[in-house]
């Protein structure tokens, strides 16, 4: 009997160990980030999260290949308020509808700035320098809609993005051209 015993303890806690199950911490982790991780950039060109277009790029005309919207990237200078010629570059600012964009940290010229339009709750709080005016001069990338803004180039409805403090643009390059990519399979 008592042989008995034993079988059925070690029956019950072998049971009772089958309903665990190993629980991988960076799995946990990946929950409970933001939607989107932080990548970064391996250059520009393309409006890819891995190569979004540059602030020069959009100005330059360059247009997304999908209409599900396009990368981009740049050092947030400032914000403004119905025109350009109400352009804000320092904080605070009573305006959380939208940030300029700049590929130099330091532009306080609104010519060389496209608008990004902050239309979410969600995204006014993330980026917004009305609510999180620490950010200004910060790196910042974000996918939303390229379109006109303000009568100029801009990316509206921005549906996510992330921030990469410290990040010096300058070592990127241009995405490699498909010729390029080809050739070097060769």
């Amino acid at each position: 009997m008592n042989g008995h015993m034993r079988c059925l303890w070690l029956l019950l806690l072998g049971l009772a160990f089958v309903g665990c199950e190993r629980t991988d911490l960076d799995e946990v982790t990946t929950k409970e980030k933001t939607k989107t991780q932080a990548a970064i950039p391996l250059g520009h060109g393309r409006g890819t999260q891995e190569f979004p277009y540059t602030v020069a790029e959009m100005q330059e005309g360059a247009k997304p290949q999908s209409l599900n919207g396009c990368w981009v990237m740049g050092y947030v200078v400032g914000s403004t308020y119905l025109s350009f010629d109400n352009a804000m570059f320092e904080v605070p600012t009573p305006y959380d509808t939208n940030i300029l964009l700049a590929g130099d940290s330091l532009c306080t010229d609104v010519t060389k700035c496209i608008a990004v339009e902050l239309n979410k709750t969600e995204i006014k709080k993330q980026f917004s320098l009305n609510r999180c005016p620490e950010h200004l001069r910060h790196f910042i990338v974000v996918c939303g809609v390229w379109g006109l803004y303000f009568k100029h180039t801009g990316l509206r409805q921005v549906s996510q993005g992330y921030w990469l403090p410290d990040f010096d643009a300058s070592t990127l390059t241009p995405a490699p051209t498909e010729w390029e990519e080809w050739n070097e399979e060769f």
